[in-house]
């Protein structure tokens, strides 16, 4: 098949494109298997695959007619003009100007290189950036575009306008079609075009059912401040509560990033008396970070509220108990390491007392570490300084200063010895509250040396189906007794609880008030299974042998009697399948169980399903001396590729009279590359302050790209 490739001699249809505002001859190009010229030149006819370039647009037709004397370009057959930004037009018939920046169209179907389609029965392109439509659609769904069935959205309008400049397309005499049923009627609507990512304007409504609120509408608008900064308003209306506002800022830099969420209602709120009032309740979130120069940095996470319930009443943090206020100053090197922190809360949960929620300005952290040293091992120091306050004019001021010795001994035989030596020194100052009975204030001086010697033999066994490895571990370790004597506070170290997690730790205290003294030895066992097929499992087994009396303990942290409670856990995680886990803690003192913990989560195909089960016995970490049982359950169904539906379940085993659900839900949601759709159930039983049993039914729709 013979190619032409026309030059400027040959033919007068490129010596239109070197006209002073066209394409220059070196950027424009025929290429066809025929060409005639007739009507002594002025008409250029090219046919069979014919390929026309003018700049950076292209042109392709079974033929192709130019007129050079009225600069007009006539195309059929299979027509195809693909513009600078990738966008494809179809067509049965097309006339256009030399620059093939203006012409009509017969029945145009336009594939956007940012995604969409586009069909219109007309069109009409001036000026290369205007092109008008009639008997328009546009739907997002390319693939379905394609099929008979109708896509899940898709516009239909009587005219449209695509102006490419103002980046917009404007539509007339809109209909919105939902899987090709008419769902919403518009006599005119504008948007920004497929080019744009970030778009000022409305987003589709949200819509939910709350007992609470009533029906809920919220509407938010998307508002770019900027190619690294926008704002999201959040405007809606609750039928039994009015307006609700709310917005959140986001700003993204090189070395900083910036988030801001408030929200604001005059609502109504239940009193401790039974009244109730309408009064203004919002809450504020402010989290950024900055990058400095040499390694140091800055930030803050810090969340307020107007009262207690205002969250969970307005589905913002149902279940939270505390907000907190948390800045930072902070310094990462080589082998120092510095933090000055500032911390604060705010207190919701109606079973704790305000005035005792402390605040701590400031808390300066350092730690360094040095190089290889006395007897090839290395020396650490950490330092650090807090001052605390509490509103009943409680204080605490501590400095605390560590230095350790630590070395690691692998010997030929194949065991490893662990060698740490330790020497702390914490200073307090310490004012009493209002209501202490106890002196005033106290100054006092504490020291702890401590030793440790760690013995561990890890052992290997090769099978043909994968590798074993069993590690014995014995830990010996001393540090005086009494350490924690009256009137030292214990601000940070009340929650203490013996698990599998801290078998091994030196200090099983959360903070620094408090040390744990006395001599010990932990002993456990721990090993890892790697297997075919994917097949891992990990386990550890042990418990603490005291050889010195320590009264700091109570009997819910199972660390009170001389042998502690028995704690493991066991993890099997199969790959493809799933995974399961159990974790617990046993004391022949409390009918053998005060802590067990299991779960699975397994994927059969479309279907995943996870389950947990826990059982506290005295809780260490509760208000309650009850023992609590939970049970959870979640199903996940992969119906199709677009159409998934979830649930979850937990529910309360802890006593016959509160056995009840704590939580459930559903959620069907409908996903593709047009179409993002999800419908959510949620009750929550539970009543709190003014915050009654809370069942929702929320829908919301998002239509991509459009």
């Amino acid at each position: 098949m013979p190619v032409y490739r026309v030059s400027l001699p040959a033919f007068l249809v490129v010596i239109a494109f070197c006209r002073p505002g066209a394409a220059s001859a070196a950027e424009s190009e025929i290429v066809a298997d025929q060409f005639t010229a007739r009507e002594e030149g002025s008409v250029v006819e090219a046919v069979g695959n014919v390929r026309l370039r003018s700049g950076d647009r292209t042109l392709t037709a079974d033929r192709i007619v130019y007129r050079y004397a009225v600069g007009r370009i006539f195309a059929e057959g299979e027509v195809t003009l693909i513009d600078a930004d990738g966008t494809v037009h179809s067509v049965e018939r097309v006339e256009l100007t030399d620059d093939l920046r203006a012409g009509a169209f017969e029945a145009l179907r336009s594939q956007f290189a940012a995604g969409g389609v586009l069909a219109a029965g007309s069109a009409r392109r001036t000026r290369g950036d205007r092109t008008d439509f009639r008997d328009v659609t546009y739907t997002r769904c390319e693939t379905c575009a394609e099929a008979s069935d109708p896509p899940p959205w898709r516009v239909r309008a009587g005219t449209a306008t695509h102006e490419t400049e103002q980046q917009s397309i404007t539509y007339r005499d809109v209909l919105l079609e939902a899987f090709g049923v008419p769902v919403m009627y518009l006599p005119w609507a504008r948007f920004k075009d497929f080019s744009v990512d970030r778009a000022r304007g409305f987003l589709l409504p949200a819509v939910r059912s709350d007992r609470a609120l009533g029906l809920v509408v919220e509407t938010p608008y998307f508002l770019p401040l900027g190619p690294s900064q926008d704002l999201l308003l959040r405007t809606g209306y609750a039928t039994q509560e009015g307006p609700l506002l709310g917005g959140v800022w986001r700003r993204a830099g090189i070395s900083s990033d910036y988030r801001v969420e408030a929200s604001v209602t005059h609502g109504s709120r239940a009193r401790a008396d039974g009244t109730r009032t309408r009064e203004f309740r919002g809450h504020l979130s402010a989290k950024g970070a900055i990058g400095l120069a040499d390694g140091w940095s800055m930030g803050w996470d810090a969340s307020r509220a107007s009262d207690a319930s205002y969250l969970a009443r307005y589905g913002l943090g149902r279940g939270i108990n505390v907000l907190s206020q948390y800045g930072y100053l902070r310094k990462r090197g080589d082998r120092i390491d510095a933090d000055l922190e500032v911390y604060g809360f705010q207190n919701l949960s109606v079973l704790s007392e305000d005035d005792r929620v402390p605040t701590i300005f400031p808390r300066a952290r350092v730690y360094w570490s040095g190089g290889p040293t006395w007897f090839g091992g290395r020396v650490i120091a950490t330092g650090d300084a807090m001052v605390l306050a509490q509103d009943d004019g409680r204080r605490n001021r501590r400095v605390s200063l560590e230095t350790r010795w630590e070395r690691s001994l692998p010997r030929h035989s194949g065991y490893v010895l662990d060698a740490v030596l330790r020497l702390r020194a914490d200073a307090f100052d310490v004012r009493a509250g209002e209501s202490d009975i106890a002196s005033a204030e106290h100054r006092f001086v504490r020291f702890a040396p401590a030793a440790e010697l760690g013995w561990r033999f890890p052992l290997v066994r090769r099978f043909a189906e994968g590798q074993m490895v069993v590690e014995p571990v014995l830990q010996a370790l001393a540090a005086p007794e009494g350490l924690n004597r009256d009137p030292i506070p214990n601000t940070d170290s009340v929650d203490v609880e013996l698990s599998h997690a801290s078998l091994f730790e030196p200090n099983r205290f959360p903070g620094l008030d408090r040390i744990e003294g006395g001599v010990r030895l932990n002993m456990g066992v721990r090993g890892t299974y790697q297997g075919r097929g994917g097949v891992v499992a990990r386990g550890t087994i042990g418990r603490v042998l005291r050889l010195t009396d320590e009264r700091d303990f109570d009997q819910r942290s199972g660390l009170a009697d001389r042998f502690s409670d028995l704690v493991g856990d066991v993890t099997v995680r199969i790959e493809g399948i799933g995974a399961a886990y159990w974790n617990f803690r046993r004391s022949p003192a409390v009918s053998g169980v005060r802590h067990d913990q299991v779960g699975a989560e397994v994927r059969l195909g479309p279907v995943e399903t996870g389950f947990t089960y826990v059982r506290l016995h005295d809780d260490p970490t509760s208000l309650s001396t009850v023992s609590s049982e939970q049970v959870g359950t979640e199903v996940a169904w992969q119906v199709t590729p677009e159409w998934r539906l979830s649930g979850y379940h937990l529910r309360d085993l802890g006593r016959a009279a509160y056995s009840s659900t704590l939580k459930a839900g559903f959620v069907l949601s409908f996903r593709n590359e047009c179409l993002d759709l999800s419908l959510n159930f949620l009750r929550e039983p539970t009543r709190a302050s003014d915050i009654p049993p809370s069942s929702s039914v929320g829908l919301k729709v998002t239509l991509l790209g459009f």
